[in-house]
Parts: structure tokens; sequence; C-alpha cells
């Protein structure tokens, strides 16, 4: 992984950097906004889950961990409140919540799902078999 991140001006910045600032400012604003919504929050109850591509290493997820500890998201690299999702398997639970009710509607345990995440320049195929019944 490369250490630096270039602006398309010639500037470099570590990487770390960019991307734990990039989260903070993301995690302050959504705080701001559920602060809006439903008054004071606390911090520490808050479950973080981010999503990271397929194919990442140990140690590209590692990082994202260090770039939210940095950023304050979490206050331990072992958090509990920090959740990394694999995005194929977002995307399934994402859908299958999303679905019109005649689509979930035969979704049930047994069900084999197909999910195709384009972008980034690859496809990723990923299949589930649901295993339970959805939660209403």
């Amino acid at each position: 992984m490369d250490k630096f991140a270039k602006s398309v001006d010639g500037r470099e910045l570590e990487l770390t950097t960019v991307i734990s600032e990039s989260l903070r400012f993301i995690s302050e604003k959504a705080i701001e906004k559920l602060t809006e919504q439903v008054g004071k929050v606390n911090k520490n109850r808050i479950r973080w889950v981010l999503t990271v591509p397929a194919l990442w290493t140990e140690d590209q997820k590692q990082f994202m961990r260090k770039a939210c500890l940095s950023a304050g998201i979490i206050d331990e690299l072992s958090s509990a409140n920090l959740l990394l999702c694999l995005e194929p398997e977002g995307a399934s639970i994402q859908c299958r919540n999303d679905a019109e009710d005649q689509v979930r509607g035969i979704m049930g345990k047994g069900s084999v799902v197909m999910v195709l995440d384009c972008g980034g320049g690859t496809v990723d195929i990923t299949v589930h078999k649901l295993k339970c019944e959805p939660q209403e």
C-alpha cells in the first residue's frame, strides 16, 4: 500500500492522515446530524460499520482500524464499536432490506442471493445462502 497520497497539483500527504481526517470529518457530521434529530448522543454508544473491499488483506483492514483510532472514532484498536464489513456482505444486507415486499417475501431461509458489485475497475460476484428468516 502506498504510504503517501498525491494531489492533482503534485502535493503529497501521508495516506494515514488523509484517511483519518476524512473519517473524522464524516463522523463529526454524522454525530451533528444525529444530535439534531435525537438530542445528545453518547459517542461511546455508537457502533460504526465501515465497509471495505472484499479483497483487502488483514493488514489493510488493520490500517483502516488505525485510521479510525487516529480519527477519534474508536478509543482502542480492538474496539467493538467498529465493525469492518466486507462490501458485498453490506450490499447483500442492504438490498434485502430495501427490497419491495413481494421480493422480500421470496427471500426467506434457504434462498440464494447473488450480489454483483461493479466498480473500481472490477466486478465482484458474491453468492449468499440465507440461513435464517429475515428480521422484521
